[in-house]
C-alpha cells in the first residue's frame, strides 16, 4: 500500500518529472538511451521500427539511464487523479499501489462487472447515486432492514448483488447459490482504502425465505 501523505512535508524530491521527448508522457523506469545519450521511455523504445532514435537518428541501445531512473524514483508526485480531487502525494514507485485504491479512480458499475448489464463508469462518490437512479432494487438495503431473499430456488445457480452504504463507506454485498458445490454463501466487500477498512465494524442480517425442498 502506498504510504501517501496529505498536507505534510514531502520526504522525497519535489520536482516536475521529465517527459519522454517522443510521446510526451511522464517518464518512468525503465528508461533507455541511444548512442548519443538521448533518453526515451520503455514504450516508445519498444515501438521504434527500426530501433533508431527519432531525435538524432542514431541507433537505440539497451543501456539504461540509471541516474534519471533513480531521480524519478525518489521524487514526490501528486496522484494522477489530482484533477478529480485527490490530494495525496507519494513517491513515484508508490503510485501504482495507490491507484488500486484511490477513491477518485475511474470505476465500473459492480453490476456491469458481474452481470454485464451496465456500462456506467465514474468515481466512488458517484456510485450510490448511479445505483439509486439505475438500479434502485439493488441498493434498497441497510444495516437496519437487513437483506431478505424471497422465492430462491436451491436447484438453480443464483447471484444477488447489493450496494450498501454505512456513513461515508460503501460495500458490495453478494449472495451466491452454487448448485455444483451445493453451497450458498455471502461476501461483503468494502470499496475504498485499506486504512478505512481497518476501522470498519459491521453486522448484516441475512434471511432466506420460501426455499422449495429438493425433489
Amino acid at each position: 500500500m502506498a504510504k501517501a501523505k496529505v498536507g505534510k512535508k514531502a520526504t522525497g524530491i519535489a520536482m516536475e518529472l521529465p517527459e519522454c521527448p517522443v510521446c510526451f508522457e511522464t517518464m518512468s523506469a525503465p528508461i533507455f538511451q541511444c548512442q548519443s545519450g538521448h533518453s526515451l521511455c520503455n514504450t516508445c523504445t519498444r515501438n521504434l521500427s527500426p530501433p533508431i532514435c527519432p531525435i538524432c537518428r542514431q541507433a537505440m541501445t539497451q543501456m539504461r539511464n540509471l541516474t534519471l531512473e533513480d531521480i524519478i524514483a525518489k521524487a514526490n508526485v501528486p496522484c494522477p487523479n489530482k484533477s478529480f480531487g485527490c490530494v495525496y502525494t507519494m513517491l513515484t514507485q508508490e503510485v501504482d499501489d495507490h491507484l488500486k485504491e484511490c477513491i477518485f479512480r475511474v470505476m465500473t458499475c459492480p453490476l456491469g462487472a458481474v452481470f454485464g448489464k451496465c456500462s456506467w463508469t465514474g468515481n466512488l462518490k458517484e456510485m450510490m447515486n448511479h445505483f439509486k437512479d439505475r438500479h434502485p432494487q439493488n441498493c434498497n438495503v441497510n444495516l437496519e432492514t437487513g437483506v431478505e431473499l424471497c422465492n430462491v430456488s436451491i436447484n438453480e445457480d443464483e447471484r444477488f448483488l447489493y450496494l450498501v452504504q454505512q456513513g461515508n463507506l460503501l460495500f458490495i454485498v453478494t449472495m451466491k447459490i452454487d448448485t455444483l458445490q451445493k453451497v450458498a454463501y455471502w461476501v461483503v466487500q468494502h470499496i475504498g482504502s485499506k486504512k478505512a477498512h481497518n476501522r470498519i465494524f459491521m453486522k448484516f442480517i441475512f434471511q432466506v425465505s420460501k426455499i422449495p425442498e429438493d425433489k
